[in-house]
């Protein structure tokens, strides 16, 4: 079964659903990284929060980002699965589309 990390700001509890409903709706498992909820306490807590993201994204097929306010893990997030060669969704609020392109490896 194919795989999707939903990658977000800590606190988009309403994208994380809607995109879990959606991932599930298509087949495909939705990873969310806040099964790991490290909100209000992530100071000491780094290396883990990174670690568990980054193993997390490595056993996805694609990252659907949010992208709906400034998040600087969310942005990590999808530079990295870009960089691995992973297929990246930006998820904004904007009505204009955006253009780019990551390379899907199957």
């Amino acid at each position: 079964m194919r795989r999707v990390y939903l990658a977000g700001p800590p606190y988009a509890d309403e994208y994380r659903r809607r995109a879990a409903d959606l991932v599930r709706r298509i087949g495909w498992e939705p990873i969310d990284p806040m099964r790991r909820d490290f909100r209000d306490r992530t100071q000491g807590n780094e290396a883990e929060i990174v670690e568990g993201d980054l193993a997390d994204i490595e056993s996805c097929d694609a990252v659907l980002a949010a992208f709906t306010s400034p998040d600087e893990g969310t942005a990590m997030e999808a530079w990295y699965a870009h960089s691995r060669g992973k297929l990246v969704i930006a998820y904004t609020a904007e009505r204009r589309r955006i253009r780019g392109r990551s390379t899907w490896r199957t």
